[in-house]
């Protein structure tokens, strides 16, 4: 083991505080996006991104805890990082389909929405 015993609980009293820290800063900014919530199509992936934070910060200080079970934690931290990078893949073609709805269709539709065709200097 990497750790010496006796500095062992004083380790896991800096990771609980860190942990403690990164659950209110990620309760706060999932709060905030449902305070806002005006994309839910954008929003509801993003919120899944951003829990990956406190899962991945609570599953390595249960490993700490318990390092015996480590092999089903991280089973469980695996899934969930296929999930939260399935929702950024989401998030991508969702934010690109809302995008192409208000792209132009036609080049002249391009033109007038930039003030019509410009002059050359030749």
């Amino acid at each position: 083991m990497l750790i010496r015993n006796q500095d062992l609980g004083s380790v896991q009293l800096v990771a609980g505080v860190f942990v403690l820290l990164c659950l209110l800063m990620a309760a706060y900014q999932v709060s905030e996006h449902y305070a806002g919530y005006v994309q839910p199509e954008l929003q509801r992936y993003v919120i899944r991104i951003l829990l990956m934070v406190p899962i991945y910060a609570v599953d390595s200080f249960f490993m700490l805890l318990h390092p015996e079970s480590a092999r089903y934690l991280d089973a469980i931290r695996m899934f969930y990082e296929a999930f939260a990078l399935q929702s950024f893949v989401w998030f991508l073609l969702a934010y690109l389909q809302q995008q192409a709805r208000q792209n132009f269709t036609t080049y002249e539709e391009i033109l007038e929405a930039k003030g019509g065709a410009q002059e050359h200097l030749w």
